[in-house]
């Protein structure tokens, strides 16, 4: 299942979240859910009920032709004709139901092939004493107690299923005793008062199982709900962590690394460069005269200013390692690994070209008519005897001689 189907088998879950929620707060006794729950009840439960229902049929399969050892001493003078039922008419019919049941097109007709197969059972046994004059037959009914009982606890047909097959099969039982003239009146009334009675204990049985079955599947799907509203939630937080973690290394003005992801970033690239034996490069880039274009333009313009000035940084950096950082007000930093000091100042030079082609007039600027940057640079290799905060400072040394020097420049640290 791919995560667009995972996605809506999950919302189609959550959608039932009400439904479950009413029904056990409200102790339902009704053995029929909403259509939508009752059709992913089905989805949940129905083809486990299948294989079960399946090998049921087997087990009863035998244990119904195991009285195929017992007719000949019951009932003497019908036992061929006995033998004729169970192995030629329900034994066939058995095999033909467990078949159908494992087909999936007949899936929807499972409850309907078992009850109809538990009414030929007991139909059976139904015709085959009533052929008999022998007086064995009064005892013959068992056998149906025992259908019913097995279709209604063991096999747990549902229970609507199953007070039909025990009402048709208490009526059909009743009338062939109605037929039977050689059975004492008191025997017929005891015999349908014990098939009665065994019907309503089955189907009270039944109807507790089935209840139970439907309120633990209920318990086990609000839980499943819970747990999915729960990684849902969990989900969400993570995507507000993690965009709060990108918020809080972020510059919000020109959407650059901020100088506290520039700290990292430095560490980072540091003990890589020591690892590889490269060197690593540091431009400091501070927007010349800045409180003078404030001062002369406005915030709002100065804003907009620097907003220019960290694109055209960012464009202007052509390595996809490269990083590039809003240090604090005007000044910029650029963190340049595996490069060696004379390939830096390419890489400044460019960063100073750049900005002055931006046009972007500065009437407040001694440096320039335009708006311009000053860059100071240093390059180092990591060594035991060196250290970040060395690299920052030979920069910031640096920079301060292209202030000194009259600005719009590129200078170097000597060491």
């Amino acid at each position: 299942m791919d995560t667009a189907e995972q996605d809506v088998a999950a919302r189609e879950l959550l959608s039932l979240s009400g439904s479950v929620d009413r029904l056990l707060d409200q102790h339902s006794r009704e053995l029929r859910f909403p259509a939508p729950l009752e059709q992913r009840f089905e989805q949940d439960t129905g083809a486990e009920r299948g294989r079960r229902f399946q090998m049921l049929g087997l087990v009863a399969m035998l244990l119904y032709n195991l009285f195929l050892f017992t007719d000949r001493d019951m009932l003497p003078d019908v036992y061929l004709t006995a033998w004729k039922i169970r192995l030629g008419v329900v034994t066939p019919a058995i095999l033909l139901v467990v078949w159908l049941i494992g087909q999936p097109r007949f899936a929807a007709l499972r409850e309907a092939l078992v009850s109809l197969l538990l009414l030929l059972s007991t139909a059976s046994i139904v015709v085959i004493f009533s052929l008999s004059y022998h007086s064995n037959a009064t005892y013959y009914h068992m056998g149906i107690v025992l259908i019913l009982m097995f279709g209604n606890i063991v096999v747990r047909l549902r229970f609507w299923y199953a007070l039909v097959v025990c009402a048709l099969t208490q009526l059909v039982y009743s009338l062939a005793l109605m037929q039977i003239g050689q059975m004492p009146v008191e025997v017929k009334l005891n015999n349908g008062a014990v098939l009665f009675v065994s019907i309503v204990i089955s189907l009270i049985a039944n109807f507790q199982m089935e209840y139970d079955l439907r309120r633990d599947y209920l318990v086990a799907l609000r839980e499943q709900i819970r747990n999915l509203k729960l990684a849902f939630a969990n989900a969400k937080l993570e995507v507000a962590n993690a965009e709060l973690s990108r918020l809080s290394s972020i510059d919000p003005l020109t959407g650059l690394a901020n100088r506290r992801s520039f700290s990292e970033r430095l560490e980072i690239e540091w003990r890589r460069a020591s690892r590889d034996g490269q060197q690593l490069a540091l431009l400091f880039v501070d927007v010349d005269h800045f409180k003078a274009y404030n001062d002369t333009y406005g915030h709002q313009a100065g804003d907009d200013c620097l907003v220019r000035v960290a694109s055209t940084l960012k464009n202007a950096l052509h390595r996809p390692h490269d990083f590039l950082a809003r240090f604090g007000g005007e000044e910029f930093v650029a963190l340049l690994p595996q490069t060696a000091l004379d390939d830096a100042m390419v890489v400044a030079d460019r960063l100073c070209l750049s900005i002055a082609a931006m046009g972007l007039p500065h009437s407040g600027s001694s440096a320039a008519h335009h708006v311009t940057v000053s860059v100071g640079m240093a390059a180092m290799p990591p060594t035991q005897a060196a250290s970040p905060e060395q690299l920052m400072e030979a920069a910031d040394q640096a920079l301060y001689l292209a202030k000194g020097a009259g600005r719009n420049q590129v200078k170097a640290s000597d060491g």
